[in-house]
């Protein structure tokens, strides 16, 4: 009986592992219409709005993206330096990179995206803080403590009840 049993264990096959390796599909790499569609839009329109008007200052007008970054006016030199036209110089950049990679369909579009993002709406802030701070004074900044002591008052005795 040990015999068979011996020889019933050899003739058993045995299934070898499965071991390819599959690479991932052609839908997997590439994006949807929808995300397509939208970051070559706003691509798009970030590369024409940078010739469209963004500022208006005084006895200079208004002025483009493209002005601030290239104009010869010494008030607009002083007001606007080296860094600022970097930081402007880098929206077009950044809307024609989003808009090419989504055309071709690649994954990093969305990356892009998010950095275009993010980028533009930062330095946005920044101008706007930037531009607040340097033209306010101190009676601009007493009032608004004292409105928001005003409307802070109420809040916390309203927040006991």
């Amino acid at each position: 009986m040990l015999p068979a049993m011996a020889d019933s264990a050899l003739q058993t096959p045995v299934a070898a592992p499965d071991l390819e390796v599959k690479s991932p599909g052609r839908r997997g790499m590439a994006l949807g219409i929808a995300p397509r569609t939208l970051y070559t839009l706003a691509g798009a329109l970030i590369l024409l709005a940078f010739f469209m008007p963004w500022l208006r200052i005084g006895d200079l007008g208004r002025l483009s993206g493209f002005e601030i970054m290239f104009a010869d006016n010494i008030v607009l030199r002083q007001a606007v330096n080296r860094t600022h036209r970097m930081f402007v110089g880098a929206v077009p950049v950044l809307g024609v990179l989003m808009a090419v990679f989504a055309v071709k369909g690649w994954r990093i579009a969305h990356v892009t995206a998010l950095i275009t993002g993010l980028y533009v709406f930062a330095f946005g802030i920044s101008i706007f803080g930037a531009l607040f701070f340097s033209a306010t004074s101190l009676g601009l900044w007493i009032v608004i403590g004292a409105a928001l002591l005003s409307a802070a008052v109420p809040t916390l005795l309203l927040s006991r009840r």
